[in-house]
Order: C-alpha cells, then structure tokens, then sequence
C-alpha cells in the first residue's frame, strides 16, 4: 500500500516538475523561459492576494473556508484514494500516461514531421507545395495550404502581382487558427505566412511583429531558418520608402539592415547587404561586397548573374566611373538567357536598362537610346508609369529630343495624367510636370537619381 501511496506522490512532483516547461511550449514559445514564468508568477501572486483577503473577511465573520473545505476533501477525496488500491493505481497510471504526454511534447517540440513539405516552402516552390498538400500527404490540408498560398502571394507581390483578397482570406483563417501546444515549425510558418499576407496589403508594421514572433520561435528549429526571417525582415526595412516601420530614420534604418544580414552568407542576403551599403552612400563597399559575391559564388545561374553585375554597374555608376560601369553592364547584357523564361527575360530587361543610365550619365546618348530601344523589343507589355519616367530619362540626353510627342506622353503618362487631357503646354505647365516626375521618380527608383536639369530642357525644347 505504501509503495502505491510513495507512487502517487512521486507522479504528482514529476508532473509538478514538467508542467512549466510543457506550459511554456504549448501556450507562448516566441517567449523566454523566464518571462513566461514571471508572467505566471504575478498571476500567482494576485491570486495569493484575492486569496488572502478573502481568509481574512471569512475569519472576522466566524467561519474558517479552508478548516471546512479541508475536512470534506480529506474525507470525500483523499481518506478514498489512498486506502483504495484500485483508485491510486489508476490516478498513478494517468498521471504516469500525462507526464509522458508531456516528456513527449517538449522532446518533439522542434521535429519537423514533413521535411519535403518544409524544403519546397523555404525554396518557394509552391507548386510542388501544392502537389504534397494535395496528394494527401500531410495531415492539416487546409492549414498548410492557406500558409502555402499565402506565401505564394508575397512572392507574386514582386513580379506578378498578389490577390489581395486571397490575401484577406488567408489572414482571418490564420488569425483564427489556433496555435497553442502546436508543434515549432507549425508555429513557424503560420507566423510566417500572417507576416506574407500583411507585406502584401502594405501593412509593414504588422508584418514586422509576425515575422519577428516566427524569428523567436525560429531558435527552437535551426539557424537557417532563423537567417531566413531575418532576410525577409531586412528587405522590409530596405524598401521602406514612406517610413511605415518601427524604424524613420532611414540611415538607422539601412544600418539595421546590415545588422540583421551581416553574417549570412546566402546569395539574398548578401545581395541586400551590398544593397544597404549603397543606400548609405558607401558604393565602393557595395561593390566590394557583389564583386566579391561574383568571385566566391560557384554555379550561380545566369539570373544570379546578371542581378549581380547590375547591381555593380549600379555602385560605379554612383561612384562616377561610368566607363566602368558600362563594362561591368555590358558583361550582364551579354551571358545568354532564354526570351521565353518570363525570369531571365526580366532580368535581362533591367540589366539594359541599366546599360542604357551608364550611357547616359557617360552623354553616350545615341548608345543610351538605342540600348533602350533594344530593351524594349523584349517587353511584352506597355510601359508602367515607372518605367516611363525612365524611358524620359534616357531620352533627354538628346537635346532636342527624338519624336518629341511620344516623349512627352511619357512624362505624362509617367506622372500619371493620361495625354490627351494636357492641353495647356505652358512652361509653367511643363515645369510642374517636370517637378512631379522628380518626385515620381524618388518613389518608383530607390537609390537612382533623377536627372531634372537634362530633362527639364528636353521638354523645353518643345515649345
């Protein structure tokens, strides 16, 4: 009887002794030990309080709760369970079964159960996510293929262009989604992709606070998954041009940047690294940092290159060595790529376009314009207001412009006026446009300077 009873109490100190821990995992991980056991610790000590109170009120009115209460309970509960065999055999046994539901809990906290399903989500291959997904494969279906879209939707916010109301979908089934005594990596990605959707609905503040909750449940998983939120945390701050983070000060932004990145090696990584530097003015860093990319990095495909070798033409275009500066681009143009790969074609289209800036900042102009028009051979759709005020640009090296009518609509078009309604060609008319551009340019071109003087006298020159 007694090596039951010694059983018993046993199983109550472990479960006693596994229970924080288990507490901790299930309901708040992105915290630390310590400041979830503070946090229990003040509810415990209010509840102490309340409880204090309520002895004192309850003895100056002549009635002692715990002497009453301690008296059923002994003889309802306790005097049963430990002169019963049976009964403190089968507490034992269920507290024995908790304790190692829990012990099994915290071992597996940070095992991934579908490995292949996390691999094609951090590759951002979607498709084959799908496919996984689908097959019946992986248990939660719905889970992870709202978590699988969601990403996909950031992903598409940078080229092809995000369902924002898929987007809002996602984000009310995700909210709703209950994550407590949910696995590491479950946790991971639901945070993950909550912090997707919200950068595509332009929501960085709160895109920050899910990617900063997936970075703290990160150290549970490993460090390259940890350098992964990081990345995606440094590119938000890298582009934040109308100051909607944590973080106004740009120059503190960008240095927070290079905080986050510095020690990752990954191809991104270093890419917004260099980036960083050159939007503090530090270009001969930045080219130091994408030269030495280019040197170090062994099977890079031709997309890889070619974003590298635009980048650098970039630095030394900033740094004046435009002579340099075209060579280095001239380079990126010439690796071969395939027109009918959507990617490399796009790549492609910004390396000659930023053949065609060196050019023009060298006054190559007749190189600068037909590289543009080369450029544009290979475009399949109209130009977007951005690329307009870029296609001015490089177009203003002539002075008096080539077809000053087409030339003009795109300064229009650029500033978002549609052609045919701009009838007052004043210089006054045409000096506000000039100045809208500038400001136009700013936002669409970060780190790129807009050359308002050449442009300014080429739309002179039409009057």
């Amino acid at each position: 009887m007694k090596s039951l009873q010694w059983l018993f109490f046993i199983s109550i100190t472990a479960m006693t002794l596994v229970m924080p821990p288990f507490l901790w995992l299930g309901l708040a991980p992105e915290k630390t030990f310590l400041e979830f056991i503070s946090g229990w610790q003040t509810i415990g000590v209010v509840g102490s309080i309340v409880a204090t109170y309520a002895a004192i009120v309850a003895f100056l009115f002549g009635w002692d709760p715990r002497a009453v209460f301690g008296s059923w309970a002994r003889r309802n509960i306790v005097l049963p369970v430990v002169t019963g065999k049976k009964s403190i055999l089968i507490l034992c046994c269920i507290l024995i079964f908790v304790i190692f539901a829990q012990i099994y809990f915290i071992y597996s906290f940070n095992k991934v159960h579908y490995p292949i399903l996390k691999e094609y989500l951090v590759a951002e291959d979607f498709d084959s996510a799908d496919k996984l997904i689908e097959g019946g494969r992986v248990s939660g279906k719905k889970f992870w293929s709202t978590v699988n879209d969601a990403m996909r939707q950031q992903f598409f916010s940078t080229s092809q262009g995000a369902d924002d109301d898929e987007c809002r979908k996602h984000l009310v089934s995700l909210e709703n989604t209950s994550l407590a005594f949910q696995r590491a990596w479950y946790r991971y990605f639901a945070d993950f992709a909550m912090a997707s959707c919200r950068q595509v609905l332009d929501d960085p503040k709160k895109s920050l606070a899910y990617y900063k909750k997936a970075l703290d449940v990160a150290r549970f998983l490993s460090k390259d998954d940890a350098q992964l939120i990081k990345r995606k945390m440094a590119a938000i701050y890298l582009y934040d041009k109308d100051n909607q983070t944590d973080i106004t000060d740009e120059k503190e932004r960008y240095n927070k940047v290079i905080t986050l990145v510095t020690e990752d090696m990954d191809f991104s990584a270093q890419r917004i690294l260099g980036s960083a530097y050159y939007l503090l003015g530090e270009y001969a860093k930045a080219a130091e940092i994408w030269n030495r990319m280019l040197e170090r990095s062994t099977g890079l495909t031709s997309i890889e290159e070619k974003r590298l070798l635009n980048n650098i033409s970039l630095a030394y275009q900033k740094g004046h060595q435009y002579q340099l500066a075209i060579n280095v681009a001239k380079t990126g143009v010439a690796k071969v790529f395939d027109i009918h790969n959507e990617a490399e074609r796009r790549e492609q289209i910004r390396i000659l376009s930023t053949l065609s800036q060196a050019y023009t900042e060298n006054n190559q102009c007749d190189l600068a314009n037909s590289t543009w028009d080369e450029r544009n051979k290979i475009r399949l759709q109209e130009l977007s207001p951005c690329t307009s005020l870029l296609d001015v640009q490089i177009r203003s090296c002539q002075n008096p412009v080539n077809n000053y009518e087409t030339f003009l609509s795109s300064l229009l078009t650029g500033v978002g006026q549609r052609p045919e309604t701009f009838i007052d060609r004043t210089p006054l008319a045409l000096q506000s446009l000039v100045e809208q551009a500038e400001l136009k340019f700013r936002e669409c071109y970060l780190g790129l300077t807009f050359r308002k003087e050449d442009v300014m006298n080429a739309v002179m020159s039409g009057m």
